[in-house]
């Protein structure tokens, strides 16, 4: 009894044991798939990190073509503008080599002179400040009625009198009425800067009126560092 009972108890054992098998067998292809997902999985991964790389590396690519290009088509324009300027410069010293050509043959031909180029200009110029020195302007006068030889800029509020030359040593006086600022300075002070030199028409207005005209001229003549107005050489003007 006893011994059948141990033979039952061996087989029972022996038949959970021949069932547990399958269940390993199954945990363990379980495993296998969950394994072989993540190899699989993990090389998506790889294979896709690989293409995001190509494609950087294809756009790199194409950025350096593109640089390059635009290098190249710079190069291009460089070389084709230094060309150019050379091309102007040769130009450029074509003209002056013709040009002293020309000279040196007018030069030969006794057309023109060098001493009369040199002095053409030179002619001018003193022509030109002849006629600029043609009228100076003049400050206040001492009480004397004398001017010092400092003439002073037309614009100035201080060009009260016109000096216009007859020559080097004398000249007409009058009133520099174009000038407002002056004017208007001048009519302020009668003893000081207008009676020296100017006798007013209607010395009633003084005062009132603050325009001054010249009625007749007056002439001043230089002495030494000074344009002088005598008593009968002076202007006449009048107060408007």
């Amino acid at each position: 009894m006893e011994t059948s009972k141990n033979i039952n108890d061996a087989e029972l054992t022996d038949s959970k044991k021949s069932s547990s098998w399958p269940v390993f067998l199954i945990i363990l292809l379980i495993m296998a798939l969950a394994f072989a997902g993540y190899l699989v999985k993990k090389k998506d991964n790889q294979v896709k990190e690989k293409d995001a790389q190509l494609t950087e590396l294809k756009k790199d690519k194409k950025w350096i073509e593109t640089e390059k290009k635009t290098l190249e088509a710079q190069i291009l324009e460089l070389s084709e503008s230094k060309d150019s300027n050379l091309n102007k410069e040769s130009e450029q010293e074509e003209i002056i080599k013709n040009l002293k050509k020309e000279i040196e043959e007018l030069t030969k031909n006794d057309k023109i002179s060098v001493g009369m180029l040199n002095m053409a200009p030179v002619k001018e110029i003193h022509n030109e400040s002849k006629e600029q020195q043609t009228t100076i302007y003049l400050s206040s006068p001492e009480p004397e009625g004398r001017f010092h030889n400092r003439p002073v800029d037309q614009s100035s509020s201080k060009a009260y009198y016109k000096l216009t030359l007859e020559n080097e040593t004398q000249g007409q006086l009058s009133v520099n009425s174009e000038n407002k600022d002056a004017i208007n300075r001048l009519t302020t002070s009668q003893d000081q800067w207008i009676s020296p030199v100017c006798t007013i028409e209607n010395p009633e207005q003084i005062g009132v009126l603050r325009q001054l005209m010249t009625v007749r001229p007056g002439r001043a003549v230089l002495q030494g560092n000074e344009w002088v107005v005598s008593d009968r050489d002076k202007m006449v003007v009048r107060l408007t």
